[in-house]
């Protein structure tokens, strides 16, 4: 049996929310816990945590950030896998089955487990680590982030729209350019002197790795190379921080329009220097997509899908790279699905769009973070869920 557990992040003051089970339950009564239950049959795990975050506390789900424990009950046969979440609405409580609930910092957090560090104690103590390792290092990346994209401008505009670009194919196929070279050198180079002791993964070279060390960069000094090399300014520069799967930073960055989306995990959206603000929602616009092209859908449910976008939307756009995705985090597109993704493609689109409440998840219906070493990606805004979820069953 699997089962589906979420502990709710409240961003404006990093607390969790965790509840006790009333005396009267038949398993684990008067325990703490984080709110969850099973997997029903033909049921997705991100169909999972919206329907059990309704039903247990009548919140809706607003991004995922990622799966932060996973343990075995002691029947040896049950699978409790954890996420941390980000919710709104009105919280309502299932009286009959919860007798208490609070919102915890980790100081409260030692309190209620004094003795007993459970599988649920580990749970909160890695949400708490997490949202630790965030504010231990923001300052000090806004104090780096502008003058590094700053170097990139410099680099990219002495090659961009260059008919003489360095550029070569490589083993699989894909360009690769002397800028993509360049800039992810730089990179490396600069947060090596902020960061000397974080890992630092580009998508063009290898790099000494340490697996004991938690924080590591994951670059794609230029995503969208084709649109770079023929001089299509959809391409852009990520920059991305994790700390051990989920990402805590997320930086895209376009230089020929100088455009800039930034988030941290729990964080407003910057574009540019402003707040995007998303109290206003456009529930009945016409449907923009975005895939890179038609050809990616393959398989017979891959061309169901792209069958059934197609029906929904006024328009299919293709080749936006990671500019696409800004766009989506600003809701001037609605989807966007992809395949075959690595780290280095949506590792730092992954705040971006949690702090845009955009949902996110492969086409089989699991959440993603870094653990997903190689996925395809459907996103689009969460008050859309029920809505375009049906895309993809």
């Amino acid at each position: 049996m699997k089962i589906i557990d979420f502990i709710i992040f409240n961003e404006a003051n990093n607390t969790l929310y965790i509840q006790k089970r009333s005396k009267d339950r038949r398993i684990f009564p008067n325990q703490w816990e984080a709110p969850g239950g099973h997997l029903e049959k033909d049921e997705t795990i991100i169909e999972c945590l919206f329907r059990e975050l309704k039903e247990e506390t009548n919140l809706s789900l607003t991004c995922i950030y990622g799966k932060i424990n996973e343990f075995i009950w002691d029947d040896k046969e049950t699978v409790n896998s954890v996420y941390l979440i980000s919710a709104e609405g009105n919280l309502k409580v299932e009286r009959d089955k919860i007798s208490e609930y609070l919102w915890i910092n980790k100081y409260q957090l030692e309190e209620i487990f004094p003795d007993n560090k459970n599988d649920i104690y580990q749970s909160f103590l890695n949400a708490f680590e997490l949202i630790e390792s965030k504010d231990q290092i923001k300052q000090k990346v806004l104090d780096n982030i502008f003058f590094w994209l700053d170097g990139i401008k410099d680099i990219t505009g002495k090659y961009f729209k260059n008919i003489d670009l360095e550029k070569s194919n490589k083993p699989d196929g894909s360009p690769v350019s002397i800028a993509d070279k360049e800039i992810e050198e730089f990179l490396y180079v600069e947060i090596k002197k902020t960061f000397p002791s974080h890992n630092y993964i580009g998508e063009e070279n290898e790099y000494n790795y340490d697996s004991s060390i938690s924080f590591k960069w994951v670059i794609d000094p230029i995503d969208g190379t084709r649109s770079f090399i023929v001089g299509r300014p959809t391409f852009g520069i990520l920059i991305s921080l994790v700390y051990k799967n989920i990402p805590i930073f997320g930086c895209i960055y376009q230089p020929v329009t100088n455009e800039k989306w930034i988030a941290f995990l729990g964080g407003n959206l910057y574009y540019n220097s402003n707040i995007i603000n998303y109290s206003a929602i456009n529930t009945n616009k016409d449907i923009e997509s975005f895939v890179p092209a038609p050809e990616i859908f393959k398989n017979e449910k891959e061309i169901k899908i792209f069958e059934n976008l197609k029906k929904i939307s006024r328009r299919i756009s293709y080749n936006g790279d990671c500019y696409a995705y800004g766009l989506l985090s600003m809701g001037f597109v609605d989807i966007i699905i992809e395949q075959k993704l690595y780290e280095h493609d949506y590792s730092a689109l992954l705040p971006i769009l949690n702090a845009s409440k955009t949902i996110y998840f492969s086409l089989d219906g699991v959440p993603i973070d870094i653990s997903n070493s190689s996925t395809s990606l459907i996103a689009f805004k969460a008050h859309n869920f029920y809505r375009f979820v049906k895309l993809v069953k």
